[in-house]
């Protein structure tokens, strides 16, 4: 999260420089695209969790009742880490395209109104 951050300043930085409103909606546009892509990677991390936990549970029917015991604790643990992961990536993607979005639709607004707020500040 703070790469995304430290990449959005740095572009949103060359944009300043060369005064490009439009690059800056652009960058917004990418951030929406990449989200897009993230959402299918989240797809096959969900489809590799449901694997993953289809066969551990078909390993506990050949356990004694005390490993399926212990062994169901650990898939329990094994859930909540899983889910705390895909909320994780859930967050990660909606925020990125919060961001995308809202860099390309008022990316050059934001880029003027920075640039207005700087000139009033050191002069």
């Amino acid at each position: 999260m703070l790469l995304l951050a430290a990449t959005i300043a740095v572009l949103f930085g060359i944009a300043w420089c060369g005064g490009e409103g439009e690059l800056v909606r652009r960058i917004g546009a990418s951030l929406s695209g990449v989200g897009a892509l993230l959402v299918i990677y989240q797809t096959s991390v969900e489809a590799r969790f449901d694997r993953e936990h289809s066969r551990e549970a078909e390993n506990l029917a050949s356990f004694t009742p005390l490993e399926r015991e212990m062994a169901a604790r650990i898939l329990q643990d094994r859930q909540v880490t899983r889910k705390l992961k895909r909320g994780r990536i859930i967050v990660l993607i909606a925020m990125l395209v919060f961001v995308g979005e809202t860099l390309h639709g008022w990316g050059d607004i934001l880029l003027l109104g920075a640039a207005y707020l700087i000139d009033r500040v050191a002069g």
